[in-house]
């Protein structure tokens, strides 16, 4: 269980940039129009698969993340995602700053050995 939480949050942290983004994404993928915030289980499930979550469980991961008890899903529901995309975006400039530093490093000695 707390595997399969751990996926579905990496996952949602590399496919979406944020609450609002994600479910209007799900309800495109899901042949919805987007003029609304809110999904039900069945458009989220179908939003998901088409987005490329293979790893099965979405109505327990809806059930999970719809905690009102309306059988719907808002990008209200989902704030835990731009924490999700921040930790993405730390992990992307921290590796690009090592590239970085890498090649300057490199470039540094092959200035020396000269």
């Amino acid at each position: 269980e707390a595997r399969r939480w751990q996926h579905f949050k990496r996952f949602v942290g590399l496919s979406f940039d944020g609450p609002k983004w994600m479910v209007q994404r799900l309800r495109e993928e899901a042949g919805l129009s987007i003029d609304t915030d809110a999904l039900t289980a069945d458009e989220f499930e179908t939003g998901l698969r088409a987005c490329g979550w293979e790893e099965g469980h979405e109505k327990s991961l809806f059930e999970a993340l719809e905690t009102h008890g309306h059988n719907l899903l808002q990008s209200k529901d989902l704030k835990w995602v731009e924490q999700e995309v921040r930790m993405r975006e730390a992990k992307a400039e921290a590796k690009l700053r090592f590239l970085r530093e890498a090649e300057a490093r490199a470039a540094a000695k092959n200035a020396t050995a000269r």
